[in-house]
C-alpha cells in the first residue's frame, strides 16, 4: 500500500464532489486518486490516460453508429 502525503489526502477528501459535480465520474476520480501518492503527481499522466480511455470509447461508439444526433 502506498503512503499518501497529507496534502494529497486533504485534496482528495475535499475535491471529489467538485469533480463529480463538473461531470467527472466518481469511479474515474477514485481510480486516479488511488493511483497517485504525492501531490506533485496530480498533474501527471493519470488524468490524461483516463481521458484517452473515454476518447477511445467515444470513437468506438461513433464508428458503430451510436451518435446523439442521429
Amino acid at each position: 500500500m502506498q503512503n499518501k502525503d497529507e496534502k494529497l489526502l486533504t485534496a482528495v477528501s475535499h475535491w471529489s464532489y467538485r469533480f463529480v459535480s463538473n461531470g467527472v465520474p466518481l469511479s474515474d476520480f477514485n481510480d486516479v486518486s488511488a493511483s497517485i501518492s504525492k501531490w506533485d503527481e496530480c498533474e501527471g499522466n493519470e488524468w490524461e490516460m483516463k481521458g484517452h480511455i473515454h476518447g477511445a470509447l467515444g470513437d468506438k461508439a461513433r464508428i458503430n453508429g451510436y451518435t446523439l444526433c442521429g
